[in-house]
């Protein structure tokens, strides 16, 4: 009996180490089985394979200008070679894609976006491949395209969102306001649970919601306004008639103050966790200015300016950022009453950078102060150093040149400024309006009122502005402007023509 348990004992033992010697040759097979296949492939698509690796790594990566032109040369090349033939499509699509970026990284933009749509073509279930894409869309200033290409990214790989918030909020800016293709990527971001930290995307809700309410969708538009929490959204829902019945405006959630306060909040434990982004910085300080809170502004600014001065970095977004800051602290000096210490700010805000370079937006913020000042050759000289502006930035500019113009009685100026701000409104409305005033051409003030409200697409935002906010301190140079304001919005006309659609309501913040 011992010695039948002996045997069968000793029979096991050898079929497992059979076993293991049948498992071993498949999982290390001879070197004459394992290069079969390697074998198989000739050694020109080996090589060919290899440069493209090789390329793509480069164009990739951080490397010199000359070296991306000689990965674009063999990528290039590697297009028109019969061997690209012999690739998988996931393979195809990666030396599109390689070209792209090559093409991309030597500033030939229209020519990289054939290459990036041919490798979604090729390889569409590569995030890299759509998100590319519609960054040089984006490039090409073609919004509408780039956001048609972002709704695939969000319904694909909406865990990747939050990462690309900054490039996701521009194509939306970017792209036309009530166009499809921004609304059909509103909705996509809104059903990926998008929720970008640290204040959401309240302003997209709210375009969504009135979108949804001019198709009828009422329960849909409902969900979307229980997302509006920013300060200025919710004036927005306040004012409009066409959310009268969406929401209850005793709900606590849906009172502006508050929500100003709870965004400060935010922002400053955003900023406190985050204490080298100086975008974080400068979004608090926005928030702040709007509560009037000038004081907490001025020594935040301060500190920061310090640390930057002094190096207590690594900073982030310090190029683009530093100048708001500064920006932040020559509103919270006017807003104070303190105006001339805001134009030695602004001065200082609009000096050229270590590359010889000013900042556009601060020279306009500075030649607009000027002008607010009654300084009309400063306001001038300022607005003639602005350069290489976005269209929004012209308009700007050519309102810096009415104001001076009005100033110094030269009327022709005036007129040519009033016009080409008249004719490139799309652009940018905001400076048409008060130039109107300041030129005391109230009748067509009151037009531009009365026709915004009776468009569905710009009556939200014109609601908004006519509102009663707290005022900060007037600069001397806009006195007339604020009576003239005051004056319009009390004319008949404009007032029926806010009760036909809205209406004004005070708030005890300071409103953007």
């Amino acid at each position: 009996m011992r010695s039948t348990r002996l045997v069968v004992v000793i029979l096991i033992v050898v079929w497992l180490l059979l076993l293991a010697s049948v498992g071993w040759v498949f999982l290390h097979p001879p070197a004459s089985v394992r290069n079969l296949e390697y074998d198989s492939v000739p050694p020109d698509l080996i090589s060919y394979r290899e440069a493209l690796d090789s390329a793509k790594k480069t164009v990739f990566t951080t490397h010199t200008p000359e070296q991306w032109a000689q990965a674009n040369k063999v990528l290039v090349a590697a297009l028109a070679n019969p061997l690209f033939a012999r690739l998988r499509k996931e393979e195809q699509g990666g030396v599109y894609s390689g070209a792209g970026w090559a093409a991309m990284r030597l500033d030939q933009d229209a020519r990289a976006r054939n290459l990036l749509a041919q490798a979604v073509i090729l390889d569409p279930d590569d995030p890299e491949n759509w998100r590319w894409l519609a960054r040089n869309q984006s490039d090409l200033h073609d919004y509408n395209a780039a956001a048609k290409t972002l709704v695939t990214y969000a319904r694909r790989w909406p865990d990747e969102l939050d990462e690309n918030k900054d490039f996701i909020f521009k194509v939306v800016n970017g792209s036309d306001a009530g166009s499809a293709a921004r609304l059909e990527l509103l909705q996509a971001l809104f059903s990926a649970k998008w929720n970008p930290e640290p204040l959401g995307a309240s302003g997209m809700w709210k375009e969504l919601a009135l979108s949804k309410i001019r198709l009828g969708q009422r329960e849909a538009a409902r969900l979307l306004i229980k997302q509006i929490t920013a300060p200025d959204d919710l004036v927005g829902v306040r004012s409009d008639k066409r959310f009268d019945g969406l929401f209850d405006p005793s709900d606590p959630r849906f009172n502006v103050e508050a929500a100003a306060r709870r965004q400060a909040d935010l922002l400053r434990s955003h900023a406190l966790s985050n204490p080298n982004d100086l975008k974080a910085e400068a979004e608090l300080g926005r928030a702040l200015l709007v509560l009037g809170l000038y004081a907490e502004v001025l020594d935040r600014s301060d500190r920061t300016l310090v640390k930057i001065t002094y190096g207590d970095g690594p900073f982030k977004n310090l190029a683009d950022q530093k100048s708001r800051i500064m920006n932040n602290r020559a509103r919270a000096l006017a807003g104070m009453g303190r105006f001339q210490e805001s134009v030695a700010q602004l001065e200082q805000s609009a000096k050229p950078d270590g590359k010889g370079e000013a900042d556009v937006n601060q020279v306009l913020n500075l030649g607009a102060f000027y002008c607010s000042m009654g300084r009309a050759d400063d306001a001038l000289s300022a607005a003639g150093r602005a350069d290489d502006m976005s269209d929004y930035g012209k308009v700007v500019q050519a309102y810096v040149q009415h104001c001076a113009a009005v100033l110094k009685h030269d009327g022709a100026l005036a007129k040519r400024a009033l016009a080409f701000m008249r004719e490139h409104r799309k652009d940018n409305e905001g400076p048409y309006l008060p130039a109107l005033l300041r030129d005391n051409h109230m009748d067509e003030a009151a037009k531009s009122v009365i026709d915004r409200l009776a468009a569905e697409d710009t009556r939200n935002d014109m609601l908004a502005g006519l509102q009663d906010y707290l005022e900060a301190k007037t600069v001397p140079g806009d006195e007339a402007v604020g009576m003239r304001w005051d004056a319009l919005i009390a004319r008949d006309d404009v007032r029926r023509a806010v009760e036909n659609v809205g209406r004004i309501q005070h708030y005890d913040y300071y409103g953007e």
